[in-house]
């Protein structure tokens, strides 16, 4: 999906340059077309492969270690779970 956009993509990418990019072969253009896609599809299937994995782990995790990682991935701040002092 994303090599539909990819020239409007690239266009984007180096509109603030000063200089001409240099192209030395016709397969130069193709590699980039290929690149800025790649790099495009998967920044934005991150979220969703991710959340695919989440999805499957999670029900086999034990409550505390569900916890703390849900806890970690919300980017809450971590409690211990016993605040008592250690006793000799």
């Amino acid at each position: 999906m994303s090599f539909i956009y990819v020239k409007g993509i690239y266009e984007f990418l180096i509109k603030d340059i000063d200089h001409k990019l240099t192209i030395l072969s016709p397969v130069d253009v193709i590699w980039a077309y290929m690149m800025i896609s790649a790099v495009v599809a998967l920044t934005l299937s991150i979220p969703l492969i991710a959340y695919q994995i989440w999805k499957y782990v999670s029900p086999d995790m034990k409550s505390e270690v569900s916890i703390t990682l849900s806890r970690i991935i919300n980017r809450k701040k971590i409690t211990p779970i016993n605040t008592e002092p250690l006793k000799n």
